[in-house]
């Protein structure tokens, strides 16, 4: 089985999660899932549309009545931030951000 690309409803990738969360989170109408063409589906949709498929790259995962295939990427439906960056404040990171130059006196490092 693969990981599920997750976009916020604007359409910004914001993570990669496992294919179980992803497909419950499709069930539980927090996301929809989308095909090659970014067509939006929602849960029974999807089932509908992985019934009629013979192979899918994610895989299939099967229940004791139908069979649905893992969505590559979902996008949420209710979410539309984008989620904080991290910045390490090193010691690389405030020599780069001021082009390796000293705040006081303007002189050059290397």
């Amino acid at each position: 089985m693969s990981d599920t690309l997750i976009l916020n409803k604007n359409y910004y990738a914001i993570h990669v999660m496992d294919w179980q969360r992803a497909i419950s989170l499709l069930y539980q109408g927090h996301a929809d899932a989308l095909d090659e063409n970014l067509q939006a589906y929602n849960f029974e949709d999807w089932k509908e549309l992985s019934a009629a498929m013979e192979s899918h790259p994610g895989g299939f995962v099967n229940s004791v009545t139908y069979r649905i295939a893992v969505p590559e990427v979902i996008r949420l439906t209710r979410y539309d931030r984008l989620p904080k960056a991290e910045v390490k404040f090193t010691r690389r990171n405030i020599y780069e951000h001021y082009d390796h130059k000293c705040c006081y006196c303007g002189g050059k490092f290397k």
